[in-house]
């Protein structure tokens, strides 16, 4: 789809798809619309991908729409550094220029049915907590998730220079702007276009590539205003992690 957007707006293209059965499908959807002529699909990984043989030289514009929720799941910061590498030329721009990966402590009034793992039927089940996941996907838009301190970029990447470690560790102290109850720790994504902001939060109008994730505490806790709780992450450029100290 990005791919035919660029070819409307003029571009001539080079899209790569690795599953056979859906580069078939983009190949014939290209045609449909009558774009073959600027739409070219690779049937292959970027990272395959020669430049002079499959591109006929260095691309103007390199421009990847493969965040997962948690940003790392599609291995986005070694696919970008090698195209940004082999297949760019030396001006040519990226797109998103930068992203970031932020956090807040939250509450959502879904934990105790998502969440929480106590008691069922007059039975104690407290074991079955062992199989909550560690992060709950949030609805696009759902505004019933409660912010309880100001966000933080836990992790930024600048697309246009560098390359990145294979795994990076951070701490974070989120400290609460209002007193309430936190449940667990929000995560989004923030991608930097040229003059436009992408940003996957909770807020009722949003309207976005990506949806925030929730990661539940144990147990929600009490918090008051300016009390401070202190949250890891870790990634291995593919998993993101975050626990609570």
């Amino acid at each position: 789809l990005l791919a035919l957007m660029a070819a409307r707006a003029g571009a001539t293209v080079y899209t790569c798809e690795d599953d056979p059965v859906i580069a078939t499908v983009a190949k014939t959807i290209v045609e449909l619309n009558r774009l073959n002529d600027r739409v070219t699909v690779l049937n292959k990984r970027s990272q395959d991908v020669e430049v002079t043989k499959d591109l006929g030289g260095p691309m103007d514009l390199l421009f990847g729409d493969i965040f997962a929720d948690n940003f790392f799941a599609f291995e986005p910061l070694p696919l970008i550094s090698d195209a940004r590498r082999r297949l760019l030329k030396g001006n040519g721009q990226v797109l998103p220029q930068a992203a970031a990966v932020r956090i807040a402590l939250g509450d959502w009034p879904d934990y105790q049915r998502l969440c929480a793992v106590d008691r069922a039927m007059g039975f104690d089940i407290t074991p079955m907590t062992a199989f909550i996941p560690d992060a709950v996907r949030l609805s696009v838009g759902d505004s019933s998730v409660k912010l309880m301190s100001d966000q933080h970029d836990a992790f930024v990447f600048d697309f246009r220079q560098g390359d990145y470690p294979d795994t990076d560790e951070t701490t974070v102290d989120l400290q609460a702007n209002q007193s309430g109850t936190v449940s667990g720790i929000v995560q989004w994504i923030r991608l930097h276009l040229f003059d436009d902001i992408l940003e996957s939060r909770t807020k009722s109008n949003s309207v976005t590539f990506s949806s925030p994730l929730f990661y539940p505490l144990t147990r929600p806790v009490s918090m008051r205003k300016g009390d401070a709780t202190r949250v890891h992450l870790n990634h291995d450029a593919r998993r993101l992690t975050v626990w609570v100290e």
